[in-house]
């Protein structure tokens, strides 16, 4: 089971689409087309594998919900159409009856999912919403989602997850995974200037090796990497503890909730600072029948 990734063709296509389709900051805000437009680039180098190194967990998870009848699943926030893929792969025979829908802010990402679904004949929506705000018509089977709880700060955090909660049928599940960083101590986690110069030289040597098979501009490679560098920050979550409360205080029933375990299928290279003490998490949470 592996999930199909045309990021040859789609990287090209994310920075293309990111200069019209997401915002562009006001000179105060760098807005997400520094996100959404080196992603997919980024991941085709390896210099993030980010979802990769939790397929462990990941593909397994969805192959036996799938089998057990999930159907209607919601995305809950997406950098490019990784957790599309990861269902499509997932679902085997079942592919034709999955309805997935994607909600997100900006319309790169949603284009991508777009893109890949038509590609693959995947049944997919797509909305332009804020999750926090997002209600369906019908309620879904499973909430997907990855290294997303660390976008909000602690009250809406808690907003999203009861959300989540509320979009579920009973017995529905939220499959994610998320970062505990246990040696930080910042409310907010950036890369330093020694941190974004590193990324950078490590993404252009990255450009510069694999350029007969990858053939990206190395110099292009080094942009999208330091605009990455300079602009990336997320929320402080210090504690398994943290990410745990959030799910039991709003309901959730965790059937999974540990840390990797030595069978990871690449090692686990963050699209963050990677501070010593820092495990991903990985978490199936469900909402009980009654």
């Amino acid at each position: 089971m592996v999930a199909r990734e045309p990021l040859q063709d789609s990287a090209p296509l994310a920075l293309a689409w990111s200069r019209h389709e997401c915002d562009q900051g006001d000179g105060e805000q760098p807005g997400c087309g520094w996100y959404h437009g080196s992603w997919q680039m980024l991941r085709y180098l390896g210099v993030f594998h980010s979802i990769l190194s939790d397929d462990d967990f990941f593909l397994p998870a969805l192959s036996r919900l799938i089998e057990a009848g999930t159907r209607r699943i919601l995305i809950s926030g997406a950098a490019d159409y990784a957790l599309l893929a990861r269902v499509a792969a997932a679902a085997g025979p079942y592919l034709q009856d999955m309805r997935v829908t994607v909600v997100d802010l900006c319309g790169t990402p949603l284009r991508l999912n777009g893109w890949y679904a038509e590609r693959f004949g995947i049944d997919v929506e797509v909305i332009k919403e804020n999750v926090l705000l997002h209600q369906p018509a019908e309620r879904f089977d499973l909430i997907c989602t990855h290294s997303f709880l660390c976008f909000f700060n602690e009250s809406e955090r808690k907003r999203l997850v009861d959300r989540w909660w509320l979009n579920l049928r009973p017995g529905g599940a939220v499959l994610t995974a998320q970062r505990a960083r246990t040696e930080d101590r910042q409310p907010i986690i950036r890369y330093s200037d020694a941190e974004v110069e590193a990324l950078a030289d490590r993404t252009q040597r990255r450009a510069e090796a694999l350029f007969q098979s990858h053939a990206v501009e190395p110099r292009l490679a080094r942009q999208l990497a330091v605009d990455y560098g300079r602009f990336h920050w997320t929320y402080l979550i210090r504690t398994a503890q943290e990410i745990r409360s959030l799910f039991e205080n709003s309901g959730f029933k965790l059937d999974t909730f540990a840390p990797p375990g030595q069978g990871q299928p690449v090692q686990d290279a963050p699209g963050t600072p990677n501070e010593s003490g820092s495990v991903r998490w990985r978490i199936l949470a469900r909402k009980p029948e009654a």
